[in-house]
């Protein structure tokens, strides 16, 4: 599977960011609450797929406009190290694994995504092959609202029906090891 995949960042020189890049969000403890805060899917390198749009929005929002987007050109991802919230089968294996440890330890059940992927790849190092994704894909919904819904192309399949679709869905990935990442050029685009 090879996609183009954007990465938004604080803006910085040129040269710095098309070095560095991408940057990793992590987990943070939460000063005030003394709680850990855990990023959508994870510790780990974001991007947005085939979405520069996202990017600028993004950009936009999280970093005030002092932002740059670092494209990824033909971005590598091996099918069976890829836990896939877009693919029925690793949704299933994922929530299967959530059941077992559930049982285990009922406050599980109050976690987020974010926190049970931590905790299976914690998991993973004790017990290998529990949890061996390198690459995490999921699509993220925005508060329904008539300006988020505009963004998204939220619209309905037919006129006689009330059930509707995203034609332009925010596709995220998430690379856990820098190491991982594999692509055929990366450049900075336009903010």
């Amino acid at each position: 599977m090879k996609f183009t995949y954007q990465h938004t960042c604080r803006k910085d020189q040129s040269a710095y960011i098309l070095n560095r890049s991408p940057f990793q969000s992590i987990t943070k403890k939460n000063a005030h609450e003394k709680v850990l805060k855990y990023p959508f899917l994870g510790s780990g390198f974001y991007f947005w797929e085939e979405n520069v749009l996202a990017a600028k929005r993004w950009g936009e929002i999280h970093y005030k406009n002092n932002y740059s987007i670092v494209e990824c050109i033909d971005v590598s991802l091996d099918d069976e190290l890829l836990l896939n919230f877009l693919d029925r089968r690793s949704l299933d294996y994922f929530n299967e694994l959530k059941e077992i440890y559930e049982t285990k330890n009922q406050s599980s059940k109050k976690w987020k995504i974010g926190q049970w992927i931590e905790f299976f790849k914690k998991l993973n190092r004790i017990q290998d092959g529990k949890f061996p994704y390198k690459y995490i894909r999921a699509i993220e919904i925005l508060p329904d609202t008539p300006e988020n819904n505009a963004f998204l192309g939220k619209t309905r399949f037919t006129e006689s029906s009330n059930i509707e679709t995203f034609t332009s869905p925010l596709i995220i990935l998430c690379i856990i090891d820098r190491k991982d990442l594999v692509f055929k050029s990366k450049h900075l685009i336009s903010a």
